[in-house]
Order: C-alpha cells, then sequence, then structure tokens
C-alpha cells in the first residue's frame, strides 16, 4: 500500500511494471513437445476444428494448436483459428522522464507499432 506523493503516478508505474512482466512471459515461443500415443490418435480422428466447429478442408487445413509458453499440445485447430488464435504484441516505451506508454501494437506478424522516437534504450515489443 502506498499514500505518499503522486499516488496516480506510483499506481501506473506498478500496472505498467507488471504488464511488462506478465508480457514477458507470455512472449515466450516454446516449440510444441512431442505428442503423446493418445494425443497423436485423438488429433488424427479429429474432424472438426474444436474452436469454431467447421470441418477441415484442404483450403483450411487442420494444425496442432500449442501453448508458446509451456510447449504443451492444446487442441486440432483449422488454419484460419490457429492464426486468429496467435499472440497479438505491443510496443511499451518508456520515457526519458520515465513516464510509460503504449505506443503500437501488431498482429504478430511485425506489422503497425512503430517507434516512439526516444533513444533511452528501454523500448520493448512485449
Amino acid at each position: 500500500m502506498y499514500s505518499g506523493d503522486d499516488v496516480m503516478e506510483k499506481f501506473f508505474s506498478h500496472i505498467f511494471a507488471e504488464a511488462k512482466a506478465i508480457s514477458r512471459i507470455l512472449s515466450r515461443n516454446v516449440p510444441m513437445a512431442a505428442l503423446t500415443a493418445s494425443e497423436e490418435a485423438k488429433y488424427d480422428s479429429t474432424t472438426i476444428c474444436v474452436n469454431c466447429k467447421r470441418s477441415f478442408s484442404d483450403d483450411n487445413q487442420k494444425t496442432r494448436n500449442h501453448n508458446h509458453v509451456t510447449g504443451k499440445y492444446l487442441f486440432p485447430a483449422c488454419n484460419s483459428c490457429k492464426l486468429a488464435l496467435k499472440p497479438h504484441k505491443c510496443k511499451i516505451a518508456t520515457t526519458q522522464s520515465n513516464s510509460t506508454k503504449v505506443v503500437g501494437c501488431n498482429d504478430g506478424n511485425g506489422a503497425g507499432g512503430g517507434g516512439d522516437g526516444d533513444s533511452d534504450g528501454d523500448d520493448e515489443w512485449t
């Protein structure tokens, strides 16, 4: 608990620090672990996307969706859902005056965002 000067500034500083810590964890990209025989059998027998319930097709193929933080296989998903479930990234910057702000977001493919022009070296994609 904090009750000194600049309460809101301290609050937002704490919130942005928490957001950065969470983003660092969620930005991990661990390769998918090998499927167990049971997981492989279930994947092979699945004919519809677990997420959107549409049938797999030549235009929307079955993929193996996994948790990028742990590497654990999750479920069969169609390619459209796999791309939609892909994490989004936002750029959080700390300025020279120590204020923090979101300066842009992208779709996980490198699009969007952009620097804020400050040169303090604290910019990072999270």
